[in-house]
């Protein structure tokens, strides 16, 4: 159920933002982002709306802006990539019933989201050859499919890979989220200093932990609910919320 009070207080937002009366104001009126504000901030932090999360997701995290001003459309970049027989596109295929299996939308070939999935990752892979296809891009996508259209994802993800988290954070080196847990493992000596004497004790390398979790940008570790107001914040502000994120567990833990 979605917190109407929320989705008055988001409205009222846009509508004074965008000057235009109560009831006035549709989305095709609304910027393709959204002007940063602490007011803004504030209201990513109590939660999106469920029913607007598409529309406000796609502003937030500057995917929308990417869709207009790409010059390849989704549908053509899908037709480039349709008969591309690379590596990559043979382990998409290999992927693609691993990736949520518990989920109807990805249980079997058959099922709605498959095809999508395999347009979506195959798109991902030939837009980006220097990365081609990773495992971390196939759970994120597969979970935005289950709440924006096939098109929108693709930009979500297009947003991900060259805005909200650093470069090569999918490369098959993995450069990028490597270089995210050294970041982590110092702030963990600096914030939770008992933490990293147990760690050194016991000589645990929390990455092999945590590595997954900034890769799938939390997908593949938390219940669906909590995801979703993770990814507010998220695709608000990028990727110190994986920190931020894993510090609080960590210290909870």
């Amino acid at each position: 159920m979605e917190d109407a009070p929320q989705r008055l207080r988001w409205q009222a937002h846009l509508e004074f933002t965008h000057n235009h009366d109560v009831g006035d104001l549709t989305w095709d009126k609304i910027a393709v982002s959204l002007p940063r504000s602490e007011k803004l901030r504030s209201l990513v932090l109590a939660g999106i709306p469920h029913g607007m999360r598409p529309q406000l997701w796609m502003r937030l995290s500057g995917a929308l802006q990417k869709k207009r001003n790409s010059e390849l459309s989704y549908r053509e970049i899908v037709k480039n990539s349709s008969n591309d027989e690379t590596i990559a596109a043979k382990q998409i295929e290999k992927d693609l019933l691993r990736t949520m299996p518990s989920n109807a939308c990805f249980a079997s070939m058959g099922s709605i989201g498959v095809p999508r999935l395999r347009r979506v990752l195959r798109a991902l892979a030939w837009l980006y050859p220097e990365i081609g296809y990773c495992q971390g891009t196939g759970m994120v996508a597969a979970c935005l499919l289950l709440f924006l259209e096939e098109e929108d994802a693709f930009w979500m993800m297009s947003a991900i890979i060259e805005d909200l988290l650093p470069a090569s954070y999918f490369s098959t080196t993995l450069l990028g989220v490597q270089t995210d847990q050294r970041v982590l493992r110092h702030l963990i000596v600096q914030y939770l200093p008992r933490l990293d004497k147990l760690l050194q004790e016991h000589d645990i390398e929390l990455s092999l932990i945590t590595l997954h979790w900034f890769l799938t940008a939390f997908a593949s570790v938390v219940d669906i609910k909590l995801l979703l107001r993770i990814w507010d914040l998220f695709f608000y502000e990028g990727s110190r919320v994986l920190f931020q994120l894993t510090l609080g567990m960590l210290h909870l833990k």
